[in-house]
């Protein structure tokens, strides 16, 4: 049982520099009040946040930080699971998400996703949407169950019955499945290809024994059509020869370009130097003063060379640009070449091994032949089978062991014995909300309503009044069923503003009698605005209220 302990939040939403601080164990029941925008429902988004990183209402994570002092929101959970004590520290402007266990930080983990995956799995063992199904029912971003789609109702019932391990096992038998298919029909092309070297054996033996002109024959021809191959990709290398001719002589060209490039650079510097001598007022040698019609003169004859040689630059990159492009053809060309010589080279290899054979077989005789090849090949194709064989028992086992585990397996047999008990606890939260109907969820999670005179009908045809009856009778329900599997159930029930929406008084009366029957382990939260009429009937009064744009607590 997860048992929520205090929740502490700064610089949250519209909350200041300084912790507020609430006591989730304090009191079996706790009302809390507010005008709206006060900051009643920051105590459920700081859960939310602390515990999976997001709000419960739909609030960007970025506007979490409060807008005045824009930086330092953290918030700080603590409850006891499994005989640990936990603290989350979660925070944003900075950045920050820290797990510690009985006092000590645990291991930080590669990435907050994988340390948030650790903390739902193992230690909430619960997600987002059955925390809000057991722990939450509200406005707001509140979805009821009976608006969520199928799966998302099959998932939440998985996690309170924790049948949601069979999920994961049954991903595991998926990998050894694939991983059993695989193997199989590697183990099958292993046979094939044995059963195919044994049959080449054998007939390379039969050939050798019998001197079988037709394969002999069939040799020849492999040679003949090995050579044609060879006369062919020859003459296609002579061909493309001719388009690699002059490749050194343009290798070398470009290089003497390259020198040129280097000395008309060269040659730019010294006469942009000259210039900048020359714009000088005095001769740096003599010291004397360089006469205006001077200057001009000599920088119009530098500056005339200064261009032609930055005329010469640009027809030299022009001309290296075109022999580059020239002798990067022609490399594609001698790859080519290349690749094909490779090709004559593998056709040659191939050719000397069929001679090499068809010399084999006119020397050989039955005396002569060595059948421990073939021999050793067999053993290996029996041990093939053996493996095949054992594979194939493996893929039926675990074939049984998928069906067992999909949704409609031992998942569907479990929830079908649960489906009683979870039909009976809504029809006894319905009757003591005086809601006379009766309620009964399929295998499929699909509801069928009936009440005295009327048809059979779904949740969507009730008035807001009578669905919240059913939200809240479900909600109790799932807090019934968490109990049993202990490893979801909790503490904490927040409900926010069920008195202000759709409750009638005779509701409201009906709630608070289910509210004060819970047992001493459970901590309950009633948020409301319009909590005035019922302060006498809870244990301890929160009051919120806004003191200069911070959001400020007063518990009474």
């Amino acid at each position: 049982m997860i048992k929520f302990k205090s929740v502490r939040y700064k610089n949250f939403l519209s909350t200041g520099n300084k912790f507020s601080e609430i006591q989730i164990d304090d009191t079996r029941t706790t009302l809390m009040i507010g005008t709206n925008g006060a900051g009643k429902s920051t105590f459920m988004d700081a859960i939310s946040f602390g515990l999976f990183g997001k709000p419960f209402r739909k609030v960007k994570l970025g506007q979490l930080v409060n807008s005045i002092n824009q930086k330092n929101c953290e918030v700080e959970l603590e409850f006891d699971v499994g005989g640990k004590s936990y603290l989350i520290k979660r925070g944003l402007k900075p950045a920050k998400f820290e797990i510690y266990v009985d006092g000590t930080m645990s291991d930080q983990m590669a990435s907050a996703r994988d340390s948030q995956d650790y903390l739902e799995r193992y230690v909430l063992r619960m997600n987002e949407k059955s925390f809000r199904q057991i722990v939450v029912l509200g406005s707001g971003s509140f979805i009821p169950f009976m608006r969520l789609g199928a799966g998302d109702r099959r998932s939440i019932i998985e996690e309170l019955l924790d049948i949601q391990i069979f999920s994961v096992m049954n991903d595991l038998v998926k990998g050894r499945v694939i991983d059993n298919n695989n193997a199989i029909t590697h183990i099958k092309h292993q046979i094939e290809l044995l059963e195919q070297k044994i049959q080449l054996q054998e007939s390379h033996i039969k050939a050798l024994q019998e001197s079988d002109a037709d394969s002999v024959k069939r040799n020849k021809e492999e040679l003949e059509k090995s050579q044609a191959q060879v006369g062919t990709i020859t003459a296609q290398i002579e061909a493309l020869k001719i388009d690699a001719v002059g490749y050194d002589k343009k290798t070398a060209k470009r290089g003497q370009l390259f020198g040129f490039q280097s000395t008309f650079k060269s040659k730019k510097n010294a006469i942009q130097k000259q210039i900048s001598i020359v714009e000088q007022d005095e001769c740096h040698e003599c010291q004397q003063e360089i006469p205006h019609e001077h200057k001009e003169k000599v920088k119009k004859t530098l500056g005339k060379k200064y261009d032609d040689l930055d005329t010469g630059l640009t027809d030299l990159e022009t001309s290296l640009k075109e022999i580059d492009k020239e002798i990067e053809d022609m490399e594609k060309v001698l790859l080519s070449i290349s690749e094909k010589q490779g090709s004559i080279t593998g056709i040659n290899e191939y050719i000397s091994k069929i001679q090499s054979e068809l010399s084999e077989q006119l020397k050989k005789s039955e005396d002569t032949v060595d059948r421990s090849e073939i021999q050793e090949s067999r053993k290996f194709l029996d041990d093939n089978h053996d493996k095949k064989h054992d594979l194939q028992e493996s893929k039926h086992h675990l074939n049984t062991a998928q069906e067992l585990l999909r949704d409609n397996g031992i998942k569907t047999v479990i929830i079908r014995n649960y489906l009683p008990l979870i039909n009976q606890l809504i029809n006894k939260y319905l009757q003591a909300l005086n809601f006379n109907i009766a309620f009964e969820l399929d295998e499929a999670f699909n509801e069928t309503i009936k009440s005295r005179g009327r048809d059979a009908f779904q949740y969507g045809s009730f008035s807001e009044g009578e669905k919240l009856r059913i939200d809240l009778a479900l909600l109790f329900c799932w807090r019934e069923v968490a109990k049993l599997k202990s490893s979801v159930a909790t503490n904490l029930l927040i409900l926010d503003e069920i008195f202000d929406s759709s409750l009638d008084s005779t509701g409201i009366e009906d709630f608070l009698g289910i509210l004060n029957s819970l047992d001493d382990n459970t901590n309950a939260f009633v948020i409301s605005h319009k909590g005035d009429q019922i302060l006498d009937k809870f244990g301890r009064v929160i009051s919120v209220e806004k003191v200069k744009n911070f959001s400020n607590i007063v518990t009474n």
